[in-house]
């Protein structure tokens, strides 16, 4: 220890990098394989005019996948497991040019699970697409590491104590986020795809916010600057290696918001993201915003602590409107590994202002209670005073086989989506319990849910094929209005839309 200066909140800082697929070059190389380790290592382009213009944070896409295709035949491709990875380098498990041919050029792309995207290096420390506003933040915890271990007693004797203990493996849990609602972004990362639309998109915005139309799919991306000519997108939603020139994509209109189209996903899969949660001390800015020593017992880092949690998604997400209050999101999340970051390593690509953060400037003012409207059983609701939505995924962790890590789970698989939606209302007459009382779904009329600042700027979601499953009528303790707490289960989104300002990172 050379400090006597403590950790203190003032200098924590957390933020959103977005996961997707990382396009790294198609002349990538490939090195003879490893017969011993049964491994092979590819090298990254070196940088040029058009190159992607990356630095890997080492280790950090460990247990990650990686596609291995030849660029001379697309019918050759193989998914392989990442071992370890340097600033260029990847080594995986497998033989590469024994499954590929004799080849030592191919393309090579880390599939999106557990895989925060990369940037150009921030005074030639390594970083990650991490400066992103996370919204209007109420409470932060983070997730927590929890290690299984085993017991054993050997069989001897002389003592009561146990003769061993043992590490099994660690699991990531715990980590929530409740908000003010002020963006429809966790409803992406709930439901699980997005579409979008935009009009009238100029070339005159220098947020280094871009849209994206040349591929088969649209993608909201960033604009940055790289040691190369030119700008590149990151994440790369054409895998092409080409510089991004100004004018060939299309950048946010100053007045336009985004139409946003957010839809269920049935696959096992969501999408994820990767949390940068960043300690300092003593206000550290610019290069000084950096891990600065090799972490270990021997040499702990004393200025710069920072933990990636990467593999983010969203097992459930709870919308609370009250009475006089803004609506709430609260998150609980499921965590793949939590990573310490290693020297020469940038939380936030070094923007200790978190002004700068993408999205900060954009709706810093949440949705309030009086904004929303609800209609059910086909006739609106004016006399509700509180009620909640639940989204729940009900995510479950996998470790595989062949995963020698065991500080990473291999895998998340949604499982089944439940909705819920509870209310605390004052009735005028016995409907509500009539329903509940009649049975059945009601597939006639659509339940709606909106929250609205403006003709431009809302939170739509519509439901359909929903059941009344309880209706609470309590006796009252004073001679006031009778609140009723009513329960009503969804089983299908008709539809989620919402304008916003708000750009959602990302490549479907």
């Amino acid at each position: 220890m050379v400090s006597n200066e403590i950790f203190v909140g003032a200098g924590v800082t957390a933020s959103l990098a977005p996961e997707a697929r990382i396009f790294l070059g198609d002349d990538v190389q490939t090195a003879a394989t490893d017969t011993t380790n049964n491994s092979s290592t590819v090298t990254l382009d070196s940088y040029a005019a058009g190159d992607i213009g990356i630095d890997l944070v080492p280790n950090l896409y460990v247990g990650c996948f990686i596609e291995i295709e030849l660029a001379a035949d697309a019918t050759k491709k193989n998914i392989y497991l990442i071992e370890s990875n340097t600033v260029s380098t990847i080594t995986v498990t497998g033989d590469i040019r024994g499954d590929m041919g004799a080849t030592t050029d191919v393309k090579a792309t880390i599939q999106s699970f557990g895989a925060p995207v990369p940037t150009p290096p921030v005074n030639s420390k390594t970083t990650i697409l991490s400066d992103n506003w996370l919204g209007l933040v109420n409470t932060f915890t983070p997730p927590n590491v929890e290690v299984e271990t085993g017991e054993l007693n050997l069989v001897a004797g002389g003592s009561r104590n146990l003769g061993f203990q043992f590490t099994k493996g660690e699991t990531v849990s715990g980590g929530s986020i409740e908000f003010s609602m002020n963006n429809p972004m966790w409803l992406y990362y709930t439901l699980g795809s997005m579409s979008f639309t935009m009009s009238s998109p100029t070339s005159t915005d220098t947020s280094g916010i871009t849209i994206d139309t040349d591929g088969t799919n649209s993608a909201i991306i960033r604009r940055l600057t790289d040691s190369g000519a030119g700008h590149h997108a990151y994440p790369d939603p054409t895998p092409t290696g080409v510089a991004l020139a100004d004018g060939t994509h299309g950048l946010i209109h100053a007045s336009n918001p985004f139409v946003y189209t957010i839809s269920e996903n049935n696959k096992g899969t969501l999408p994820s993201f990767a949390l940068d949660v960043a300690y300092a001390k003593g206000g550290k800015s610019g290069a000084d915003y950096s891990v600065q020593t090799v972490q270990s017992s021997s040499t702990p880092e004393e200025e710069v602590y920072s933990r990636i949690f990467t593999g983010c998604q969203v097992n459930s997400l709870n919308i609370q409107f009250d009475e006089g209050q803004e609506v709430k999101n609260s998150v609980e999340l499921v965590t793949r590994s939590a990573f310490d970051a290693p020297q020469n390593y940038s939380p936030q690509r070094q923007v200790t202002d978190i002004t700068s953060f993408a999205n900060y400037s954009e709706n810093k003012i949440p949705y309030l209670f009086h904004d929303g409207t609800i209609e059910i059983y086909g006739q609106t609701f004016a006399r509700v005073k509180s009620g909640s939505l639940t989204i729940n995924n009900n995510i479950v962790g996998q470790r595989f086989i062949g995963n020698y890590n065991n500080q990473i789970m291999s895998n998340h698989t949604a499982g089944q989506r439940q909705y819920e939606l509870s209310l605390t209302l004052l009735i005028t007459d016995t409907k509500v319990w009539d329903l509940m009382r009649e049975g059945g779904e009601d597939n006639t009329n659509i339940l709606k849910l909106r929250f609205e600042r403006s003709a431009t700027d809302f939170v739509d979601l519509q439901f359909k094929d929903y059941i009344t499953r309880s209706v609470s009528v309590p006796y009252p303790d004073d001679k006031g209005p009778i609140e009723v707490e009513l329960t009503i289960s969804p089983r299908t989104l008709h539809s989620c839309t919402s304008q916003s300002r708000w750009a959602i990172f990302n490549v479907d």
